[in-house]
């Protein structure tokens, strides 16, 4: 973990130990979510990359849990969770199920 929590911790700009046990449930939950959603039992190598990237957007975007937009002032966004080219990345990971 400590090699993952390092390169999320490069990723995020931040320096400090302060949020390493907030780091780490990140990067638990994102490899939870890439299990559940490719089917699979072990995270290929191939998508260590894409869970540092979860991990971040999920660091991101802490306080906006269940918001689909967000609005400062003029300015409006769209909060898109598992953006297109993370879920294509998953969407070739994925075991296909029969029945």
């Amino acid at each position: 973990m400590t090699a993952k929590l390092s390169r999320l911790k490069r990723r995020l700009n931040l320096q400090t130990a302060e949020h390493d046990e907030l780091l780490c449930d990140l990067l638990d939950d994102a490899e939870m979510f890439m299990l559940s959603y490719t089917g699979r039992d072990f995270l290929p190598e191939a998508l260590l990359g894409a869970q540092t990237e979860i991990a971040a957007a999920s660091y991101h975007l802490l306080g906006l849990e269940g918001a689909n937009n967000h609005s400062e002032g003029e300015i409006s966004a769209s909060i898109d969770r598992l953006p297109p080219a993370l879920r294509a990345m998953l969407d070739q990971h994925r075991i296909a199920r029969v029945g």
